[in-house]
């Protein structure tokens, strides 16, 4: 009797050690499962990471950005905050300082503009910028397709940047100017958008004027974009003295992409003919969009 007591004790102690086994072994399954998906998800984490940093750097090249922020001709910059979610335009960046700060409007990667947030209760994306001639703007369609220059300082942003920009929501434009008299003046149109590159990026929308610097754009209207290497205007002969801008024909009263200050031509230089009534007259521009919050229909669905 005793002999089989002891067994039966021996049998349970047997199961039981193997049943803490199974646990030991389920435990440190778990465990290993769990540390498997974690190191997964890191790697997940970091190849977004790295495709999202692949895409800034391609697109573009020739847009950079430095490290200064020494200030444009129309204000002070107050350096730069990053971002913690992913904005449309400048209208959504998270924080209240001018800066570069990278915008998500879909059609395309990520990319990089600067962002005014003082003028006008901020929310401005800077398309344009002019004040020193350190930047040459006599470039040719791909570069002005691209964007080009340096955001702290003299650039222009890119036409394609430009289309998904506006054609997602409807965005005002702000246009900055001062002569080189020192005559300062800035021309405000409610309504800005340009069509895309099977389009040659056409001024479509150019809504009501206000402002003191006068309509240098009014004849542009429904205009295709020119460059040298690329002549969309119909009644324009563009040379290599001109042509970056929307020409109604070579009599056109703005072109803030001219020659800065050093043209041999007037009809080639930085002009906004409507604030002083001489062409080749400008030494400052900057051309600033910003969205009105609300949303364009794309495709039959409502883009946001």
């Amino acid at each position: 009797m005793k002999k089989d007591l002891d067994s039966l004790r021996a049998e349970i102690s047997n199961n039981e050690n193997k049943q803490q086994e199974r646990l030991e072994m389920q435990n440190l399954e778990t465990k290993t499962t769990n540390e498997a998906l974690r190191a997964e998800l890191a790697d997940m984490r970091e190849m977004i990471r790295n495709i999202q940093q692949s895409q800034l750097r391609n697109d573009p090249p020739a847009i950079r950005r430095t490290s200064s922020t020494t200030p444009g001709p129309f204000k002070s910059i107050n350096g730069f905050q990053p971002i913690n979610q992913e904005p449309l335009t400048c209208a959504d960046v998270n924080g209240n300082k001018s800066g570069v700060y990278t915008l998500y409007p879909g059609g395309g990667s990520a990319f990089e503009a600067f962002c005014d947030r003082d003028y006008e209760q901020g929310g401005w994306t800077v398309i344009q910028n002019r004040f020193d001639g350190s930047v040459d703007f006599a470039r040719n369609w791909t570069d002005y397709e691209r964007g080009f220059g340096d955001l702290q300082t003299e650039f222009w942003l890119g036409l394609d940047k430009i289309h998904r920009l506006t054609s997602h929501q409807e965005h005002e434009l702000h246009v900055m100017v001062e002569a080189l008299d020192g005559t300062k003046g800035v021309a405000k149109y409610d309504l800005f958008k340009i069509n895309g590159a099977d389009d040659r990026y056409r001024l479509t929308e150019l809504g009501r004027y206000s402002g003191n610097a006068g309509d240098s754009l009014f004849s542009d209207r429904n205009q295709m974009f020119s460059t040298v290497d690329n002549n969309n205007s119909v009644r324009c002969p563009v040379n290599e003295n001109s042509g970056w801008w929307w020409y109604h024909n070579c009599l056109s009263e703005g072109n803030l992409n001219g020659i800065y200050k050093r043209s041999k031509s007037a009809w080639a230089a930085m002009t906004w003919l409507s604030l002083k009534n001489s062409r080749g007259n400008m030494q400052r521009s900057r051309m600033m969009i910003r969205a009105t919050g609300k949303a364009r229909e794309i495709k039959g669905r409502i883009s946001t």
